[in-house]
């Protein structure tokens, strides 16, 4: 069961191919699970990564361009995974960040943006540019004010169908979204090299191939 004496702030970026990832993050159903990855030099508060499990998290959009952040939704982390130089965030996703309509909608954001601002601390959070630090420590604040907006009236999307196009309950499908792009050969390389320490690595069909076993040659 996840700590929520403390929540974590996961800010992704709305740059590619991480920023379109969100989609995904939007129309999963809740309790599906999906993974974050960061190189280790945007996480420069935390000293220890498997302080992060088991931890409750926001997941925050950053805009590349003004610098200003929204809430995503809301999830917990079940797994974290350190290979060389990348962190590996596994989350099951939970609430929606509600948000109002008109007015409203820009006090809610510039409340955000002072409460994020706060827990980045002293690292600048320049326009079109880097903010250098996205997994962080919260002390709970932004986790808890985002619960209390009304999700009930001030939600992006309804959490079931109304009227005439609501057909009942329906059981939930389980849906896992990798990180990455597909076929990423070099990731796949320099995950087998770190996993090998370097050493040289057999085909699965050179391995089973007899000849190359008993070391004999029809030629």
């Amino acid at each position: 069961m996840a700590n929520n004496l403390s929540s974590i702030l996961i800010i992704v970026n709305n740059i590619a191919p991480y920023g379109p990832e969100l989609v995904n993050v939007l129309a999963a159903p809740e309790m599906s699970t999906c993974r974050f990855r960061f190189q280790k030099k945007y996480a420069p508060t935390i000293q220890n990564i498997d302080s992060l499990n088991n931890k409750y998290s926001t997941i925050i959009l950053r805009d590349f361009i003004t610098g200003r952040f929204m809430p995503i939704r809301s999830c917990e982390i079940i797994n974290v995974m350190v290979v060389g130089d990348i962190i590996y965030i596994d989350v099951r996703l939970h609430k929606i960040a509600a948000l109002s309509d008109g007015k409203l909608v820009e006090s809610q954001l510039s409340e955000l943006q002072s409460f994020v601002e706060h827990a980045i601390g002293d690292f600048v959070n320049p326009p079109n540019g880097d903010l250098m630090n996205l997994i962080l420590f919260e002390d709970g604040s932004i986790h808890k004010r985002l619960s209390q907006w009304d999700e009930t009236t001030n939600k992006m999307i309804p959490s079931k169908q109304v009227g005439f196009m609501y057909k009942g309950e329906r059981e939930c499908v389980q849906l896992t979204f990798q990180d990455g792009l597909p076929k990423d050969d070099a990731e796949v390389a320099t995950v087998m090299n770190i996993r090998t320490g370097a050493m040289k690595t057999l085909s699965q069909k050179t391995g089973v191939n007899a000849n190359s076993l008993t070391g004999t040659n029809d030629a």
